[in-house]
């Protein structure tokens, strides 16, 4: 069994690390997974992945590792950039888990 890996993003001082936090952390303890790793950025999703942290999120994921976000939104700018990151992840064999 691969590691499961949270992401967390803020772009806004609307938005709340904490309330994401929360919500993987229930989602991860509902379905009994422990969180090996955790990503947290707060930065504009104008940003490039790099700045955002994706690229490398990409480059350290493997088959069989698992992906938690609170909102499939955290990953990209555009729906366009969400299918391709999901995408890359699928083919990647990555399980990818939000709460949408």
């Amino acid at each position: 069994m691969g590691k499961t890996i949270a992401y967390l993003r803020i772009s806004t001082d609307q938005q709340d690390l904490e309330s994401q936090r929360l919500e993987i952390e229930n989602y991860a303890e509902s379905k009994n997974l422990p969180i090996d790793e955790w990503i947290q950025v707060e930065i504009s999703s104008r940003k490039n992945m790099r700045d955002r942290r994706i690229s490398e999120l990409i480059k350290m994921v493997r088959r069989g590792d698992r992906l938690i976000v609170s909102e499939l939104s955290r990953l990209a700018r555009s729906m366009r950039e969400t299918h391709n990151i999901v995408h890359d992840l699928s083919k990647r064999k990555v399980e990818i888990a939000s709460r949408e």
